[in-house]
């Protein structure tokens, strides 16, 4: 049901009385029972996404002197040759990462590989997601 505002004006209509104030009281109690099956649908659906989306975060870093061919491996306990990885550079190298044209390529049991179009001059650090 839409809301239909009450404009009001000293001295004119609509006037005060019980008819208007328990329009308003009635809108908020239900928007009260609306924001609390609200917080609590909230509260269900971070739950949900917890058991569905579990995964396992690392931070690694890929070293200067660690490319080989222009390839490094690095090591990643949960890595399997099948689960979903989300990796993405920390803030700082992001620019770095980019220049560098970093991709992680390969996954594998207990690492991952990442290749690049130019070694990096400097140690990028990665974050890597694992999930399940």
């Amino acid at each position: 049901m839409a809301y239909t505002k009450t404009v009001w004006v000293n001295n004119q209509a609509p006037a005060i009385n019980a008819d208007n104030l328990n329009k308003i009281e009635n809108g908020i109690a239900a928007n009260d029972v609306a924001a609390t099956k609200n917080a609590a649908d909230i509260v269900t659906a971070k739950a949900d996404l917890a058991t569905k989306a579990s995964g396992y975060p690392y931070t690694i870093t890929l070293t200067a002197a660690g490319w080989s061919n222009n390839t490094q491996n690095a090591a990643i306990a949960k890595a399997t040759a099948t689960n979903s990885i989300v990796v993405s550079p920390i803030p700082a190298n992001q620019s770095a990462y980019s220049d560098a044209g970093i991709l992680c390529t390969a996954q594998a049991a207990g690492s991952i590989t990442f290749v690049c179009d130019s070694v990096p001059a400097t140690d990028i650090q990665v974050n890597v997601l694992v999930v399940d």
